[in-house]
């Protein structure tokens, strides 16, 4: 499986010719740089955080990708859910899911049914 990570604005602005490369599987957000790349750019025309991840995953299904990205705040899961992503680290969900974490595996329980939505354990 070979992931495409996606962390500046080129990348965003790449995102449909990345996901149309053949053997690409994944096109996964690195938030923290994402966020910091945006913020950093003087680009006259740049899309919003949220718009950046929608694009992603937008190209992602496009090309009948993935979208993936690291999720550092369980809170942030419904809106990831919404926008399409389906893909996060096993670690991460390990987190989620531990003992003790009161039940924050819920999120990861709202997946609809079928191949494609289900949550990718790499």
């Amino acid at each position: 499986m070979l992931f495409a990570q996606i962390e500046d604005l080129e990348g965003i602005n790449q995102a449909q010719a990345i996901a149309a490369v053949d053997g690409v599987d994944v096109l996964f957000v690195g938030p923290a740089d994402l966020k910091m790349a945006l913020e950093a750019s003087d680009a006259e025309e740049k899309p919003t955080y949220g718009d950046a991840l929608q694009r992603v995953s937008d190209a992602a299904n496009a090309h009948g990708k993935r979208s993936g990205i690291l999720v550092r705040d369980q809170g942030s899961l419904p809106q990831l859910l919404a926008c399409g992503y389906t893909v996060w680290p096993l670690t991460q969900i390990s987190q989620f899911c531990a003992p003790g974490t009161n039940g924050r595996f819920q999120h990861f329980s709202r997946f609809p049914s079928g191949e494609q939505n289900r949550v990718q354990y790499n």
